[in-house]
């Protein structure tokens, strides 16, 4: 095993050289070759190399500008090229695949409310009180019901509107 992790970091630096090279080669000659005209190019002068892997190695070349050899190449540019090489993790297809609704959450609202009172304690913009009563009637009959000072769920009554 020793020996085979070996050879593949072997062949990874001489892959990484060859990329880096490739890349600071395709950045001297984008310009050259004019707007517009990049990509046909690309495809006639290097009719293997997929476009995706070219602006790869374009940007390991572009991260590294002042790199002298591989082992100054910028780790974090040499995972992002990295990276591409992984295969793509297999997402298996399951039988009866249902789209599982958004859970219910009132934090929405409290952030809200968190940020109504702030605007009106700091006077960025006071709150017509006259105005939140109407606004904010049927959630004060929802709290009444969620805190238990009624027995009248607001919800039964949707449902019961609905069916």
């Amino acid at each position: 095993m020793s020996e085979a992790e070996l050879l593949t970091q072997s062949h990874f630096q001489i892959l990484l050289y060859h990329a880096w090279e490739l890349g600071k080669l395709l950045n001297r000659l984008k310009p050259m070759i004019g707007h517009g005209n990049w990509l046909p190019w690309l495809n006639r002068a290097f009719p293997n190399l997929h476009t995706r892997r070219a602006q790869r190695c374009m940007l390991l070349a572009a991260l590294n500008p002042n790199a002298t050899n591989v082992s100054q190449l910028q780790i974090e540019s040499v995972r992002k090229l990295s990276l591409s090489y992984v295969p793509e993790k297999e997402r298996p297809e399951h039988k009866g695949n249902i789209k599982l609704p958004r859970l219910v959450s009132f934090t929405n609202i409290v952030n809200e409310f968190n940020r109504i009172e702030y605007r009106h304690t700091s006077g960025l913009q006071l709150v017509d009180f006259d105005e939140a009563r109407e606004e904010l009637r049927e959630i004060y009959k929802f709290l009444q019901w969620l805190y238990g000072d009624t027995r009248e769920n607001p919800f039964d009554a949707d449902i019961a509107i609905c069916r």
